[in-house]
């Protein structure tokens, strides 16, 4: 079941159940007759949450339904209740009325919704391709460790706007790399100490950029600690443990994964497994063990298929020597 098929499901239950309550419910009793006052107003109820879910036309239609099922017992008792049956139809007008308010107000707010998120897919789009121009390799690997960001993400249990925070952090998180100097960023040999001080500002020129963007608050900060290590050695603050927010935390693992599996200048990729027999060494120092144990959980073919859909064809290098360099993070090569 979808989840508008259950909200459907929802409202209607709620509208037959009060409806039943209310036809069932005896007027002549005073005690009885209070509640029988109170359950007018839980028709609300339904049209509220029809609203919510599904907007004006929602609230409309639980509105049309409410009053099919609720006029017939006003009609019913109409003889010798004329008081009565006045403030029965006084409640259905109030019913619409609240029907249409709520709906026109929840159709503006989904419009407002919408626009801040062309807004947000359209700075999203533009510093994406800024970085594409900057530097085209560094633009692949973003593009694929969002995809498998996603798929890592949706394993751990996120889903919404959570998922869609560590996507973008995901395709952005190299974006501070635009102040990197092209002799350093295209490189092909190993980085000296003054040139490893220049690429490790990255992170947070990468969060000046994204900070001034209000909608990527929360994006900035996950790339600010993308290189951030699980037992405190990483930069720009030495974070350790839940010090660092979970998104980077699992962020991290597949940035790195993707780095071990792809072709770079200084090293040919290595396979899958060797990516794995990596990374769960690393659990617990550089990165976080539940992420690690997450992680391996998800099929092989998965991570294969992913990086199938998402990668240009590259060349094939020779190994340059027998490291392997993420970043400026040296990991021994798993032969």
């Amino acid at each position: 079941m979808t989840s508008a098929t259950r909200r459907i499901a929802i409202v209607g239950v709620s509208l037959v159940v009060v409806s039943a309550a209310h036809w069932l419910v005896p007027m002549d009793n005073p005690f009885l007759h209070g509640l029988h006052l109170l359950l007018r107003k839980v028709f609300l109820l339904p049209v509220l949450l029809a609203a919510v879910w599904f907007g004006l036309r929602g609230s409309t239609v639980t509105a049309g339904l409410a009053t099919a099922l609720y006029l017939p017992h006003v009609l019913y008792q109409w003889g010798g209740r004329t008081i009565e049956n006045l403030n029965q139809v006084g409640e259905l007008a109030s019913l619409w009325l609240v029907a249409l308010v709520v709906g026109v107000l929840i159709a503006k707010e989904t419009d407002a919704r919408n626009q801040a998120s062309e807004s947000r897919r359209g700075v999203l789009t533009a510093l994406s391709t800024a970085l594409k121009v900057r530097e085209k390799e560094t633009e692949r690997h973003s593009e694929r460790v969002m995809t498998m960001a996603r798929r890592l993400g949706w394993a751990m249990g996120l889903r919404g706007a959570e998922l869609d925070q560590l996507a973008s952090a995901a395709l952005l998180h190299d974006i501070g790399k635009i102040g990197t100097p092209d002799r350093i960023l295209m490189g092909k040999g190993p980085l000296d100490d003054r040139d490893r001080g220049v690429v490790r500002r990255h992170p947070e020129l990468g969060r000046k950029i994204l900070q001034a963007v209000p909608s990527l608050k929360e994006v900035a900060e996950i790339v600010y600690s993308h290189h951030e290590r699980y037992d405190g050695s990483g930069y720009p603050r030495g974070l350790e443990e839940a010090e660092i927010p979970l998104l980077a935390r699992i962020f991290s693992v597949v940035d790195t994964f993707d780095a071990i599996v792809s072709d770079r200048p200084y090293s040919a990729r290595l396979p899958i497994e060797a990516a794995r027999h990596i990374i769960a060494r690393e659990s617990g120092k550089q990165f976080d063990p539940s992420v690690v144990n997450a992680f391996l959980e998800v099929p092989i073919g998965d991570w294969a298929s992913l990086l199938q859909s998402a990668r240009e064809p590259e060349h094939r290098l020779p190994p340059r020597n027998d490291t392997f360099l993420h970043g400026d993070t040296e990991l021994e090569r798993v032969s």
